[in-house]
């Protein structure tokens, strides 16, 4: 089985671009990975620009000369359908506001977790049942 997440950021237009992510989508996995490797806006942004994902790493490139796909990955790295898998890229969704995007996400990408980055801090909330969006260092914290 797989935890299905969506991964969002906000744009310099004030919308939420958010791209899926197949495998691991809960705060422990994607949320834990997103906060430790991806606080630079930047590295967002290309992460963002990758589309779809079939898992998220620590690392965003593979090292070069080597293969990484599907079949094929390299350790602790980003897989993403398009790049290392040839489909055809999948840009995700665009919202226009954060309540459009924790309504109508779940229903599009059947999503357990919606992630949002804003000013290098992400939160989250539950496609069911979580109303408030949450930091996802402050609930990795109390897991610890």
């Amino acid at each position: 089985m797989s935890t299905r997440a969506t991964i969002g950021m906000k744009l310099p237009d004030n919308t939420i671009q958010a791209i899926f992510c197949h495998f691991d989508g809960y705060p422990e996995g994607v949320g834990a990975t997103l906060c430790q490797a991806y606080t630079d806006p930047a590295k967002v942004k290309a992460l963002i620009e990758l589309g779809a994902l079939s898992c998220l790493g620590e690392e965003l490139e593979p090292a070069p000369g080597r293969p990484h796909t599907l079949a094929k990955p390299q350790e602790n790295v980003t897989l993403a359908y398009h790049r290392d898998n040839h489909e055809p890229l999948d840009p995700g969704q665009n919202y226009a506001t954060l309540d459009d995007y924790a309504r109508d996400a779940p229903n599009f990408y059947d999503a357990e977790y919606l992630y949002f980055f804003e000013d290098g801090n992400w939160r989250f909330i539950t496609a069911r049942g979580q109303c408030e969006w949450t930091a996802v260092k402050d609930v990795l914290e109390e897991q610890n």
